[in-house]
This record gives structure tokens, C-alpha cells and sequence, in this order.
């Protein structure tokens, strides 16, 4: 154990100041928005600009870090987001957020890849799990108390945004500093989507809709504190325990996942938060933080189920590239989840926002009510075990130890798919 955190605890040092920086800096511009009276469909829109930028950067950045190197990369990434930061304090307006907002989307990507694809070289198959415990412990830490930074300095001033630039850079620091070896080249490879339903619509359906509503509150939520007439302290610990109520339940409901349907808890999950959701748009102010704390214990499973359960329905081979693919899916959800919200926020006030996430998870529990009737659940036999995962890059799930063992192509994905049986086998698609 001690060995193993000595030889990580620079990335798992940079990887921390990153995820600090980069929790703070989401919120933080959400409400600035807030405060300058942009419209929420333009909050919206500067959200989803970052999951744009951050899709194609993990298409574009690995081919920069395999020619100029992981340490030169990860600093021309960092250089450039830390400026980012700086800019949106001094130049403030919706057009050119759009622009900074997906352009430090592109660059984060790229510095998630180079610590993630670092922390997996490391990690050998008997401690993968202990590693990647370690980093979803540093990934919820961090992105929690980013939220509490944003107390420390006056938003509607530039020192917010200069803590962030100075976190940005300093984020730098120790893996500059590292005298790991650089990691082998990035695998970017992935399924599609036409191989990934094949192989488990449900587990699909659940990474878009923990996208979507992800994306959805953590895009708007300071928007809504604002709306709904919590000050700045109050809203920092709302979003903190949503981030609360997602640690303390993970374990458990992977647990209870492990020894049932998989299909059942995440239906449960779902529909449990739809409930969540509409409980939080109704709740008084003096009772939100402990229903923040359940709205994010349901919300914040759903990815970890669905990746959980569509490794269930793997048979040999392309357990990366299928969890590579739902990573894509999530990210393809968060893309549209900040703009819906906007929308709805438009037309029904602030709870707008909960209602949209409600209608989400509401669709996904009703769909996994009916999955759950076109077969019978898979036996303990096919199960694998429960695994909580980041929402980070594809180089990152390459830490899941479920994934510990070659991987084919697309092609071969989708014809074990048909193989094992989508229509006509007595398998079927989970």
C-alpha cells in the first residue's frame, strides 16, 4: 500500500489540485452568470460548451500528448486553462464565455487523459481497485471542497477566478516534478452506440440519463441557489451535500447490487431520484441540505450502476472499449443536459431545473421497469462485482479492475453481441 502511494502520489497530488480547480470553476461561473444577468438559456449554452470541448478533446489531445510527450503536454494543457480562468473575470459576457468555456473544456480533457493514462500504467492487477478507491476518494474530496471555495473571494470580482488560475497552475507542479516513467500511448478506441445497445440498452439508456441530469444540475444548481433566494454560503453547501449524499451511498448500493438484479437497484435508483428531485423543488429552505444529501446519494449511482450492468453482459474481450463507450454516452448526455434545463428554468422558474431531472430519471426508471420484463435477471455467475468509477476520461477507465484483460475490436463487440443474442438467442440484450 505505502509503495504503491509513493509511486502515484504525484499524480494523485496533481490530479487533486485539478479536480479542485476545475469543481470551483464551474459553479463559480454559473453564478457570476447569475449575478450579470445573463439568461438562462445563455448559462445554459456556457455549459454546454464545456462538455463540447471536452468531447473533442478526448478525440484531439491524445494525439498531442503522443508527439510531444505526457509532462509537455499536461503543461501546454494547464498553461492554457489556467489563462483561461484569468480571461473569464476580465472579459465578461455570454459570446465570449461560450468561447473560454470550450476551449478550457478541451484542455481539461487533455489533462485528465495524461494523469488518468499515467495512474493506469501504474496500477497492476492486484491493485487496481485500492487505486482507483484512492482516486474516486481524491475526485469527491476535491470536487467537494471546490464548492467551498467558493466562499473565499467575492465572485462578482476577479480574485475568484485568479485562486482558480493560481490552482490551474499549481495542478502543474508535481507531475512536472514526478520522476515517473511516461505511460505507453492513450487507447482511445471505444464502442459504438449501435454495438453498446446491442450489448445492454438499459446500461446505455442510464449513462445518457446520468449525463443528462448530471450535467443538467451541476451546470445550473448555482443558478437555481440564486433564483430560489439562497445566498452564496448556502448554495456552496447545498452543492456540497450533493457531493456528500454521493459518497456515503455508493458502497452500499453497489453492495446490494451485487446480490440482486443489477436492473432492479438501478430502476430503483431512478425512479427514487425522480422522487428526490421533485422533493428538493419543494422543499423549504431550512430542510434542503439534508434532501440534498438524498438527491445526490440516488443521482450519483446511476453511472456506476449502468457501467456495472453493462459489464455483466460482456462476455470475453472489449470491457474497455464498451466502458470507453458509455463514457462517451454520459458525455453526450451532459451536452444537452445544461441547455434543457436553461429551458425549463426559462418557462417554470428555478424548480424548472428539478422538474427537468425528474422527467429524466422518471424516463429511465420506466424504462427499466420494462426491460426488467423482456428477460429473466442474469445469475450471480454472470454478475460482476460492483465498481465505482469516474467520470473522467477513457484513458481512466482502463483503472477499473473488471477490465484487466484484453480487449478485441468493435466488430468482434457487436457480433458476441448478436452472438449472445439481442433478438434471437436465449440470452437476449440486458
Amino acid at each position: 500500500m505505502r509503495a504503491l502511494l509513493a509511486s502515484v502520489g504525484a499524480l494523485l497530488g496533481s490530479a487533486a489540485l485539478l479536480l479542485l480547480a476545475n469543481g470551483m470553476q464551474g459553479s463559480l461561473l454559473a453564478y457570476r452568470a447569475g449575478i450579470e444577468g445573463f439568461a438562462p438559456l445563455a448559462i445554459g449554452g456556457i455549459m454546454t460548451c464545456y462538455s463540447l470541448g471536452f468531447v473533442l478533446g478526448t478525440r484531439r489531445c491524445p494525439a498531442v500528448i503522443e508527439r510531444v510527450g505526457h509532462i509537455r503536454a499536461f503543461a501546454a494543457f494547464a498553461a492554457v486553462v489556467s489563462t483561461v480562468s484569468v480571461l473569464h473575470g476580465v472579459l465578461v459576457g455570454p459570446v465570449v464565455w461560450f468561447a473560454l468555456r470550450f476551449l478550457g473544456g478541451l484542455c481539461t480533457a487533455g489533462l485528465m487523459m495524461v494523469i488518468d493514462s499515467w495512474l493506469n500504467s501504474r496500477a497492476q492487477n492486484q491493485n487496481r481497485g485500492t487505486l482507483l478507491a484512492f482516486y474516486m476518494v481524491i475526485n469527491l474530496g476535491a470536487n467537494g471542497t471546490g464548492q467551498q471555495l467558493l466562499t473565499v473571494a467575492t465572485p462578482d470580482t476577479i480574485l475568484p477566478f485568479v485562486l482558480g488560475s493560481c490552482l490551474f497552475s499549481l495542478a502543474l507542479v508535481p507531475i512536472a516534478l514526478s520522476q515517473a516513467v511516461a505511460p505507453s500511448p492513450i487507447p482511445t478506441r471505444r464502442l459504438g452506440i449501435r454495438a453498446l445497445y446491442a450489448i445492454s440498452p438499459l446500461g446505455l439508456a442510464g449513462a445518457f440519463a446520468a449525463g443528462l441530469g448530471g450535467s443538467a444540475f451541476w451546470g445550473m444548481a448555482p443558478v437555481f441557489g440564486q433564483q430560489a433566494g439562497l445566498g452564496l454560503d448556502q448554495t456552496a453547501l447545498f452543492l456540497t451535500a450533493v457531493l456528500t449524499g454521493g459518497a456515503l451511498v455508493q458502497w452500499p448500493v453497489g453492495w446490494l447490487s451485487d446480490h440482486i438484479d443489477r436492473r432492479a437497484v438501478l430502476t430503483g435508483a431512478a425512479l427514487a431520484l425522480a422522487l428526490a428531485a421533485l422533493a428538493v423543488a419543494h422543499t423549504p429552505a431550512g430542510w434542503l441540505l439534508p434532501m440534498a444529501v438524498v438527491f445526490g446519494g440516488c443521482q450519483m449511482v446511476i453511472y456506476s450502476l449502468s457501467v456495472a450492468h453493462t459489464q455483466d453482459s460482456m462476455v470475453e474481450g472489449n470491457a474497455l472499449q464498451a466502458s470507453s463507450g458509455l463514457l462517451f454516452v454520459w458525455a453526450s448526455g451532459s451536452i444537452l443536459g445544461p441547455l434543457l434545463a436553461a429551458g425549463t428554468m426559462s418557462l417554470l422558474g428555478p424548480q424548472g431545473l428539478f422538474f427537468m431531472i425528474t422527467a429524466t430519471a422518471a424516463s429511465l426508471g420506466a424504462f427499466g421497469l420494462f426491460r426488467m420484463t423482456v428477460r429473466a435477471a442474469p445469475s450471480a455467475a454472470e454478475r460482476g462485482p460492483f465498481v465505482v468509477v469516474p467520470q473522467t476520461s477513457p484513458a481512466g477507465k482502463a483503472l477499473d479492475p473488471r477490465l484487466a484483460r484484453p480487449a478485441g475490436d468493435d466488430r468482434g463487440a457487436l457480433a458476441e453481441a448478436r452472438e449472445r443474442g439481442f433478438a434471437i438467442s436465449s440470452r437476449g440484450s440486458r
